[in-house]
């Protein structure tokens, strides 16, 4: 078994996150207010392109390559 001393990270590969280090909240109240305070901390940029990264892994097909101009708006 491994020790409980060891460092709490995941041994998983890195997928959508940036970071193997796992926190544990006390609350749910604690753990928004950390999201709130990762939110505050990005650029206006990077907190664009986490919503394009988002939104190209919901509507995928829908962002397809036939970009064409009119009433529909398409993220690069």
């Amino acid at each position: 078994m491994a020790d409980e001393k060891e460092d709490q990270n995941a041994n998983e590969p890195i997928g959508f996150y940036n970071s193997r280090k796992i926190t544990f909240y006390k609350s749910f109240e604690e753990e928004n207010e950390a999201k709130y305070a990762y939110y505050a901390s990005l650029t206006m940029q990077e907190r664009l392109n986490q919503l394009n990264q988002l939104l190209k892994q919901i509507y995928g097909a829908e962002f397809g390559p036939e970009k064409t101009f009119g009433s529909k708006i398409y993220f690069d």
